[in-house]
């Protein structure tokens, strides 16, 4: 494994360069990360004010996926992924979910298992460790590339470049020798130092060996000062959750002797150690995808995107969302009669997404279209009274009439809209819709409730009898054999007593 070198400007992992990735919002939605900068308009963009075009270029086997800024038309690259990435403080309880997952939940049972089953082998405990610690790198490798789905368990991921582990050995081997040589020669001083310090920055050294595959390297002081300098004090309080990690499985054990006998208690405190270990290089891993630009390296922003889809971490997007991300834009630059054509050209006029109906609805009044937004209104009526939104449906219905006054949507949306304005006690209103719903489909079966509705109305809230009274017998007199009827003939004697 080997970073990809940043290519402008160029600064490698240990060149001494540091560098300050400072956070963008975007410049349409404050308080959204941006994602991308436009060259013209040097705005920076949030994924909603972008839009995305599949571009086929020679030599490439498939399209690319390229981000255009919506106001300019000119393309606008993506930030390094660093700038997006959530930081590890923000996402600990996927630190913890990951172990769980196929592949590194495999190893960290199979291992625990042939620990139990050959307790004494000092052969394969030591095969163990490293089976898990090369699992582990590949586990740290993987993170730090952006790839937050586990690596996949296999025995060519395991022997291949197996060579790593033993360099972990050596790394141990010779710290450990440089103590008892410092405390032989130096003094309990000097060695007590000597161990702070490493112990210290030995995150740093197996972050710098895995991520350089050089013992020389990790071995290096200054480039453990250059690392730890680059991500500044989050490496302490990445250090400090390492060393919880570490200290987990003892706990575990502990409490787990209380009531479990000793094989038992031995086994869970294997599963803890293999689980906490995989947890502790993920976090190694993602602390360098987080500072990758810092650190510099390179990591794919669409394959990032990818990564975060696949292991879940980002919402799917819906079919319009491109759209309406476009439309977006240009509505918040008040260019409402763009948004218009660009819906329109974009979905010939069928809209059956109800966020895209009501944004379309809401730019054709913005823009002073009153005709065509009466004319979409039915069809957004349609969505509301399908969705069960009574108090956008009744504003809607009112809105369209007062433009229109032979506005007239579905009969069966009429016949809901004018029982929610009865409900809101928009008595006139309600009226006004049951009549025209029985005009509008006289053969509807709810046309004699629509009749009672409109006399109940009547005679309850607006207190006009008489008016009651005459529709009760238009009622009676065209449908005297519904069922309806019975509750009608009660209702004309009470008004009429």
């Amino acid at each position: 494994f080997a970073f990809r070198p940043v290519k402008s400007p160029p600064r490698g992992l240990f060149t001494g360069r540091f560098a300050v990735n400072m956070k963008k919002n975007c410049f349409f939605h404050p308080t959204q990360t941006a994602h991308f900068e436009c060259g013209r308009c040097q705005r920076s963009l949030c994924p909603k004010c972008v839009s995305r075009r599949q571009v086929s270029r020679p030599g490439m086997a498939r399209p690319e996926t390229v981000y255009f800024c919506t106001a300019c038309n000119l393309q606008a690259p993506p930030l390094a992924v660093g700038h997006i990435v959530t930081p590890f403080w923000q996402r600990l309880p996927q630190f913890f979910v990951y172990p769980l997952r196929r592949g590194p939940l495999a190893v960290v049972v199979l291992l625990a298992v042939l620990g139990l089953v050959f307790p004494g082998s000092v052969l394969l405990r030591l095969l163990r460790w490293a089976v898990l610690v090369k699992y582990s790198y590949a586990v740290l490798s993987h993170t730090a590339q952006g790839r937050l789905e586990p690596p996949r368990l296999s025995v060519e991921l395991i022997t291949r470049d197996f060579f790593q582990v033993f360099k972990q050995y050596a790394l141990f081997f010779i710290l450990s020798g440089g103590a008892f040589v410092i405390f032989g020669s130096l003094g309990r001083t000097a060695w007590l130092v000597y161990t702070i310090v490493t112990v210290a920055f030995l995150p740093a050294m197996i972050m710098i060996l895995v991520a350089n595959d050089d013992l020389i390297a990790a071995l290096n002081p200054l480039h453990w000062f250059n690392l730890v300098g680059r991500i500044g004090v989050r490496y302490f309080q990445m250090y400090l959750f390492l060393l919880l990690l570490m200290g987990a499985p003892a706990v575990i054990a502990g409490g787990a002797g209380y009531v479990l006998p000793g094989m038992a208690t031995y086994f869970v405190m294997l599963l803890a150690k293999n689980y906490y270990t995989i947890v502790a290089y993920n976090l190694m891993g993602y602390i360098l995808l987080q500072y990758h630009e810092e650190l510099g390296y390179e990591v794919s922003y669409e394959d990032f995107q990818k990564q975060k889809s696949l292991a879940g971490e980002e919402e799917p997007r819906g079919t319009h969302d491109d759209l309406m991300d476009e439309v977006g834009v240009l509505a918040a630059e008040e260019r409402f009669a763009e948004a218009v054509d660009l819906i329109a050209s974009r979905t010939g006029g069928e809209i059956e997404d109800l966020r895209l109906s009501s944004r379309y609805y809401n730019l054709l009044k913005k823009s002073g279209r009153f005709a065509e937004m009466a004319a979409h209104g039915a069809r957004h009526l349609d969505l509301l009274v399908r969705e069960g939104d009574h108090k956008a449906a009744c504003a809607v219905y009112k809105e369209c009439l007062g433009h229109d006054p032979g506005f007239s949507p579905a009969p069966r949306t009429l016949y809901r809209i004018a029982g929610w304005l009865v409900e809101n006690g928009d008595f006139r209103h309600g009226i006004n819709a049951y009549a025209r719903f029985i005009k509008a489909d006289a053969d509807n079966a709810q046309v004699p409730v629509a009749y009672y509705n409109i006399a109940r109305v009547l005679a309850d809230e607006l207190g006009d009898n008489g008016k009651a009274a005459g529709v009760l017998k238009t009622l009676l007199s065209k449908y005297p054999s519904h069922e309806i009827c019975i509750d009608a003939r009660r209702c004309l004697d009470e008004i009429s007593a």
